[in-house]
C-alpha cells in the first residue's frame, strides 16, 4: 500500500517517514473515513496501512463534523457547500445526524438538528433572582409564516404566590427543626403572626377557607334555618359553607365601583330572620366594610368578615379584618397573597375563639401539656370538623408571614406596573383605590369594556391559558350558578352579574419582572383586540 504525494506520485510508506524526518510536512488524506498523518516521528502510534479507522475515531469525526455544520448555519451553493445526504459515519454515529434545518426554524441555541413538531417554546433567558434561585425567563411566542416571532413563556405564569422556593424550603427545615417534635408549634406561630397583623388578641387556624366559614357560621349561631345577608359577588366558599350547614342566604347587589356590599343594599335584606351580616373585602378593596359594620351594631346581629384578600390594608385606622365578630383570613393560593393553604379565624371573644377551637378539632380541646399533645384519650365535647391544617403548610405560612411587610412592597410595584401599562386601554377597567385606607392587594382584577359579555371573558381566559399564562375569574355571582340557582333568575343583580361576566384576574405574585409584565399586558391586549375584531 503506497501514499498519496503532494505531488500526486506514489512512493513507500517508509520514504514518507525519511521525509518527516527531513522537515517535509507530512502527507494528509481528508477522507470521510478519517485524518491520517504519519505520527511515527512523535513517538505516536500508526495504524497500519488500509486497516478502517476504529469505532472510536469514527465517533469522534462524527462529532466534531456535526459541531462545524452546527456553527457554519445553513448551506447553500453560494458558499461553495451542496446539499447533499450525511456520511454513513454520521448518520449512524452521530449525535445530530442529517442535514441542519433552515436558519428560521432552528432554535435560539443555534443548533444544526431539525426543531421537533411539537416543539413550540423555547428560554430565552435565565434571570438571577436576589435570593440565588435561577428561573426561566422568556416571551410570548407567535409563529408567522413559519418564523419565530418571539418566544414563549417556558413555565407557565401562576396566577397567585408560586411554589416554595429553595430558601422558604431552607426556613422551614430550620422551623421544623426548632420546634422539637411540636406539630402544633408551626400551627401556633402562624395563627400568632396573623393575630399580630389584624389586631386581635384570637386567632384560629383552619385547615381551608369553606371549613373556616362553616365553623364561624355555627359558632355564629346561624344554622338550621338561619338567614344570613350577604354579597352577590363573593367567594364560592362562603354559598358552600351556608348550604353545608343549612343557612339560606339573602344575596344583595353590590356597589359597581368597589365590587363589595354596601350598607344600603344590605339595609334592605335584612328581616327578623336574619343572623348574620356577611362582608367581604373583594381582591383586598375594604370599602364599604365600616358601613357593614355600623349596619350590623344598629341592628344587634353580628358580622362575619370575609378577608379573602387584603389581609394587611387598612380602613380609616382599623386594619383589615377587625369589622367583623369573628374575620375568616384566607391563606389559599387563589384567594391571598400568601399561597400556603387554610384559613384563619380572629376574633376578640374567648367564647367564640373556644366554639371555633372546638369546631376545628373534632369537638375535642387541644392538649394543654407536653404529654397530652403524644397520646391520651380526647374527651369529645362537639360535634366538629377534622379542619386542622398540616405541620408543613402551616410551616410555610409562617415562614411567608416572617417576611410579610417585603412580599407587600413588592406587590405594590407589581401592582403599580400593571396601571403604568394598561391605564390607557379604552376597553378595560382598572380596579378602583380606596379613598379611606389602604389596599392591600390580593390580585390585580380588570374588568372588560360594556360591550363585552361572558363568551368575550371566556375566550380571552383561554388565549391567555394557551400562552402559558394564568387568568382566571375569582368571583362569581353566587345566585347564578347551578348549584345555587333555585329562588333567582337573571337580572336580580345586575351589577354582580356585569362585575362577574367582565371579570378577568391577571398574575400577581412578587416573582413577576417588569418583562413578565410587559409580556401579560401585550398578550392581553392582543386577545382584546383580536375579540373586537371577531365581534365585528
Amino acid at each position: 500500500m503506497h501514499r498519496l504525494s503532494r505531488a500526486g506520485a506514489a512512493r513507500p510508506r517508509a520514504r514518507a517517514r525519511g521525509a518527516d524526518h527531513a522537515g517535509a510536512r507530512p502527507p494528509r488524506d481528508r477522507r470521510a473515513g478519517g485524518v491520517r498523518a504519519a505520527s511515527h516521528a512523535r513517538g505516536g502510534k500508526s495504524r497500519a496501512p488500509g486497516r478502517a479507522p476504529s469505532r472510536s475515531r469514527r465517533r469522534r469525526f462524527a462529532r466534531s463534523r456535526a459541531r462545524r455544520l452546527d456553527r457554519a448555519g445553513p448551506r447553500d451553493a453560494s458558499r461553495g457547500v451542496a446539499d447533499r445526504a450525511p456520511p454513513r459515519e454520521e448518520r449512524r454515529f452521530g449525535r445530530r445526524g442529517g442535514p441542519p434545518a433552515p436558519r428560521a426554524d432552528r432554535g435560539r441555541s443555534g443548533r444544526g438538528r431539525p426543531r421537533h413538531p411539537n416543539a413550540g417554546r423555547v428560554a430565552l433567558a435565565a434571570s438571577l433572582e436576589p435570593n440565588g434561585n435561577r428561573r426561566r425567563c422568556a416571551l410570548p411566542r407567535r409563529r408567522v409564516d413559519g418564523r419565530d416571532q418571539g418566544g414563549v413563556m417556558s413555565e407557565s405564569v401562576l396566577i397567585g404566590p408560586t411554589p416554595p422556593t429553595r430558601t422558604e424550603l431552607r426556613e422551614m427545615q430550620e422551623l421544623l427543626a426548632s420546634i422539637h417534635g411540636d406539630p402544633f408549634e408551626a400551627e401556633r406561630r402562624l395563627e400568632r403572626r396573623v393575630a399580630e397583623i389584624v389586631s386581635r388578641p384570637h386567632a384560629v387556624l383552619f385547615a381551608s377557607l369553606g371549613t373556616a366559614v362553616e365553623a364561624s357560621l355555627e359558632a355564629l349561631a346561624a344554622s338550621s334555618g338561619a338567614e344570613i345577608v350577604a354579597p352577590a359577588l363573593a367567594p364560592i366558599a362562603l354559598a358552600a359553607a351556608a348550604h353545608r350547614v343549612g343557612s339560606r342566604i339573602l344575596y344583595a347587589d353590590i356597589d359597581p365601583r368597589t365590587m363589595n356590599l354596601t350598607g344600603l343594599e344590605a339595609e334592605a335584606r335584612l328581616s327578623p330572620k336574619t343572623r348574620v351580616l356577611v362582608g367581604c373585602a373583594n381582591h383586598g378593596q375594604p370599602a364599604g366594610l365600616g358601613e357593614l359594620a355600623a349596619l350590623a351594631s344598629r341592628n344587634e346581629i353580628p358580622m362575619l368578615e370575609i378577608v379573602a384578600g387584603g389581609l394587611g390594608g387598612q380602613l380609616g385606622r382599623d386594619p383589615v379584618g377587625r369589622f367583623g365578630r369573628i374575620a375568616v383570613v384566607s391563606l389559599g393560593e387563589r384567594d391571598s397573597t400568601i399561597g400556603s393553604g387554610g384559613a384563619v379565624c380572629v376574633t376578640n371573644d374567648d367564647s367564640l375563639a373556644h366554639a371555633l377551637r372546638l369546631g376545628r378539632n373534632l369537638g375535642a380541646l387541644d392538649p394543654r401539656n407536653a404529654w397530652e399533645r403524644i397520646g391520651g384519650v380526647p374527651r369529645v365535647e362537639r360535634v366538629g370538623l377534622d379542619a386542622r391544617l398540616g405541620v408543613l403548610p402551616a410551616s410555610l405560612g409562617a415562614v411567608r408571614l416572617s417576611r410579610f411587610d417585603e412580599t407587600c412592597e413588592e406587590l405594590e410595584r407589581v401592582f403599580h406596573a400593571y396601571l403604568r401599562r394598561l391605564a390607557l386601554h379604552p376597553d378595560l377597567v382598572l380596579p378602583a383605590p380606596c379613598a379611606d385606607g389602604t389596599v392591600r392587594w390580593s390580585h390585580f382584577a380588570v374588568r372588560l369594556g360594556e360591550r363585552y359579555g361572558r363568551d368575550d371573558r371566556d375566550s380571552i381566559i383561554q388565549g391567555m391559558l394557551r400562552h402559558d399564562l394564568a387568568a382566571t375569574a375569582p368571583l362569581v355571582a353566587l345566585p347564578l350558578e347551578p348549584a345555587f340557582a333555585h329562588f333567582h333568575s337573571i337580572g336580580d343583580f345586575p351589577c354582580a352579574e356585569r362585575a362577574a361576566d367582565r371579570l378577568i384576574a391577571l398574575p400577581f405574585s412578587t416573582r413577576l419582572s417588569e418583562r413578565d409584565i410587559d409580556l401579560i399586558s401585550q398578550t392581553l391586549q392582543v386577545l382584546i383586540e383580536r375579540q373586537s375584531i371577531m365581534r365585528a
